[in-house]
C-alpha cells in the first residue's frame, strides 16, 4: 500500500510573495511530517496542464493510517495553519487524499 496527499494551489494574487513564503517557510515545515517518505513539487504550466494552477505538491506516505498520522500531528498541524497563510480562501487550494497500491517496475 502507499498513499499520497495531493495540494493543487490556484494562481495567487501575488505569485512573488506566495514563492517567497512557500520556498523560504512552507518546505520547511512540510518536511518534518511524520512519516514523510518522498514530497514532490510541480511549479507553472505543466501543473495539471492548466493555467489556474500555480503549484503542485504531493506527499507520500507507507500507508493511509501514517497519512492521516501525519496530518494530526503538531507539525501537520502547523504546516496546515501555515497553508491558510498563503491560500486562505476555499477555492484558493485543491486537496485530494489517494490511498493505492505502490509497484516496483524493473
Amino acid at each position: 500500500m502507499a498513499a499520497q496527499i495531493v495540494m493543487v494551489y490556484r494562481i495567487p494574487k501575488d505569485a512573488a510573495a506566495f514563492d517567497l513564503h512557500y520556498f523560504d517557510i512552507h518546505v520547511a515545515l512540510a518536511q518534518l511530517l511524520p512519516g514523510l517518505r518522498k514530497y514532490e513539487i510541480v511549479q507553472g504550466a505543466s501543473v495539471l496542464e492548466s493555467p489556474e494552477y500555480h503549484l503542485k505538491e504531493t506527499f507520500h506516505f507507507d500507508d493511509a493510517a501514517s497519512a492521516a498520522r501525519a496530518l494530526r500531528s503538531p507539525e501537520g498541524l502547523a504546516a496546515a495553519a501555515d497553508r491558510r497563510l498563503m491560500a486562505p480562501r476555499a477555492g484558493d487550494v485543491l486537496e485530494f487524499f489517494v490511498d493505492g497500491y505502490e509497484y516496483a517496475v524493473d
